[in-house]
């Protein structure tokens, strides 16, 4: 398979990831809402590592997070995304949402919090709390991932030396949780070796040693796969789909999915292996594109989405407006730990619904409240209205007008 890379990694020294950091101090320092802002994280590898943020508003304040476009090219570059947000008075509980959070420095000094100030998880938490993470968080992102770079033949290069160091942590949190007998994935010192050696690799040779990492990247999360697959068999509760509410009925047979739009997760009774159905489709009328991915993997990964079935609140309610099931009964992976999660994030939602921008810590597929969900310039709802119904039409009667790309594949 013959790749280009793309997104390739440029050398950045540390006074651009500094500068960086004094103009979002200065940017937010004057906004009327925002308590602080945390810079965390590491910056191992410059240039190719980002520096992230989290904006500290207080309950119910109306706050634009400024657009990335407000910042110079470079430290747009060393920022990567917008900032996450965090509602002051879920703040004490930050450990709830990111366990494995380091370093946590004030950027304007109105936060009385250190990282110590943080109670940790119980190491029985811990356990309940790791799967569930690093399965959604580290995981679930890289199928389609590989599915993208096979169809479009394009690897975005910065983005994978960046994420690589989760498949390690994933292996981390496998053995914490009792399911292997160390906590090593088998490609770690290839992954670590790559991104240490970047800069001084030979151009001709780069190529190689990242589709070598990628071949070895997936082989390991299959491996994570299949022992979480067979872990979660003997950790899951088993609920009636009708218990407590309705979920619509889906077209895959002996399976439940979560549909979230550029991404759905199929998960099928009997299915053993992974397969990526991934789509690109082109605009007709601008240079726009829309990508969506089917990723089906084994019945029993379901158990850790599942329990947000059972669970109240704005999140769970999102999660049930995506999900549909033909099974009357599903397998459920729960922990009070975990519940507590849900309404932290259900706290987060409605604390923050007059906040446009930015983007919340831990995995909400895209769930938000808008206090005004008809506010925004004509052009914007326009322009939103034609970007969620283009991949609709694609699908239906109208799809051969639209120029595709398509793989499915069995990973």
């Amino acid at each position: 398979m013959s790749v280009t890379l793309v997104g390739l990694p440029r050398q950045i020294p540390m006074s651009v990831y500094e500068e960086t950091i004094e103009a979002v101090r200065e940017r937010y320092q004057h906004i009327p809402g925002v308590t602080d802002v945390i810079e965390y994280g590491t910056i191992p590898h410059p240039g190719i590592s980002d520096t992230d943020f989290i904006v500290v508003i207080e309950p119910g304040a109306e706050v634009d997070i400024p657009s990335l476009k407000t910042y110079t090219k470079d430290q747009q570059y060393v920022m990567g995304s917008i900032p996450f947000i965090i509602s002051a008075e879920t703040l004490p509980q930050l450990r709830l949402i990111d366990p494995f959070l380091v370093n946590f420095t004030p950027l304007l000094g109105r936060t009385p919090y250190t990282l110590k100030s943080f109670h940790p998880l119980s190491e029985e938490e811990l356990r309940f709390f790791s799967l569930e993470f690093s399965f959604l968080s580290w995981i679930l992102p890289w199928f389609e991932f590989f599915a993208r770079v096979e169809c479009l033949q394009e690897l975005p290069c910065r983005y994978f030396l960046e994420s690589i160091k989760q498949s390690p942590r994933a292996f981390r949190e496998l053995h914490r949780a009792g399911l292997i007998d160390a906590p090593i994935d088998p490609n770690a010192d290839l992954y670590q070796a790559l991104t240490n050696e970047w800069f001084e690799i030979d151009e001709r040779d780069r190529s190689r040693r990242v589709m070598d990492v990628l071949k070895k990247n997936l082989a390991s999360t299959k491996q994570y796969i299949s022992i979480l697959r067979k872990g979660l068999q003997q950790r899951t509760l088993i609920y009636k789909t009708d218990e407590r509410h309705t979920i619509k009925r889906t077209t895959h047979k002996n399976a439940i999915c979560y549909d979230f739009g550029s991404e759905a997760y199929i998960f099928q009774k009997g299915r053993e292996h992974i397969e990526v159905d991934f789509t690109r489709t082109h605009s007709p009328f601008n240079a726009q594109t829309y990508q969506r991915a089917l990723v089906f993997l084994p019945f029993e990964c379901s158990a850790i989405l599942n329990r947000l079935l059972f669970e109240s609140g704005h999140f769970p309610d999102f999660i049930r407006r995506h999900t549909s099931t033909d099974l009357a009964e599903i397998p459920v992976f729960t922990h009070p730990t975990l519940e507590k999660k849900t309404q932290l994030i259900n706290q987060t939602l409605e604390d923050l619904k007059n906040v446009r921008g930015g983007k919340f810590l831990g995995q909400t597929y895209g769930c938000r409240i808008h206090a005004q969900p008809t506010g925004g310039s004509l052009r914007a709802r326009l322009g939103g209205a034609y970007d969620r119904s283009i991949p609709t039409l694609a699908q239906g009667a109208f799809g051969r007008l639209f120029k595709k790309d398509h793989l499915r594949t069995k990973l």
